[in-house]
């Protein structure tokens, strides 16, 4: 299942995730995989989102795991699909400088002022201290529940099961003792000559078991290309 219910969890949330009536959120990430090319993959996913989001009311906290995935979705269309000086902050996207390439505070900035245009924005805690030993990048917190967003970058070719083995078990430490349910976000400025793969490649959930249990951590991966050329310049 797309989260293992922790009993802080179940007891803050009132019931439990994994025997709850919805399939999950697994299956609106299931659909950038399986859609057909010529569907409108926006509104499948939104779709999905937002009628699990809409059928959890009375579930706060899983409303809110609904719509963190949510927004970290739409973040990662977006970063797919703007120009280069579209917005301010995403030029970073477009940093070909091998010499001085983005640094990771970029993306971190970047996504969280994302937030702030959206639902979940009231809940973010940007830096926060004191979770699992360490600082998480970006905290989700809500009744005592935290869902953290780990954001890393890269210049090593990764696949998405990569990077859950090299960040995973850094990102599941920030949940040790909340719902084992988390986000890694990686900025990948391997230089795949100015392009990017398709959203359906760069969107997984991985499993990971930290070595000291048997705890099971559903990892929502995200890889946002970096060193991106405009389609006009690729060749």
């Amino acid at each position: 299942m797309w989260v293992a219910g922790s009993p802080d969890c179940d007891a803050a949330i009132g019931y439990n995730i994994e025997t709850a009536e919805d399939p999950g959120l697994v299956a609106a990430i299931a659909n950038i995989t399986t859609v057909e090319p010529r569907a409108n993959l926006p509104e499948r996913y939104s779709s999905s989102l937002l009628t699990l989001a809409s059928r959890q009311e009375r579930h706060p906290i899983a409303r809110a795991q609904a719509l963190i995935l949510f927004t970290t979705l739409s973040f990662a269309f977006s970063r797919t699909n703007l120009t280069a000086g579209a917005i301010v902050g995403v030029d970073y996207l477009f940093n070909r400088n091998r010499t001085t390439p983005p640094p990771e505070r970029d993306l971190q900035k970047d996504f969280f002022s994302f937030i702030q245009s959206t639902a979940p924005r009231q809940i973010a805690v940007r830096e926060r201290s004191d979770r699992g030993g360490g600082r998480a990048d970006i905290d989700f917190v809500l009744n005592g529940v935290n869902v953290v967003a780990e954001l890393k970058k890269t210049d090593a070719d990764h696949d998405l099961e990569g990077l859950a083995r090299t960040y995973g078990l850094q990102t599941a430490a920030y949940q040790r003792s909340s719902c084992t349910f988390c986000v890694l976000m990686v900025l990948d400025l391997v230089d795949r000559r100015g392009a990017a793969a398709h959203i359906r490649e760069r969107v997984s959930v991985q499993e990971v078991i930290p070595p000291a249990g048997k705890t099971r951590y559903s990892v929502v991966v995200v890889r946002i290309q970096g060193m991106l050329r405009a389609p006009n310049e690729l060749k």
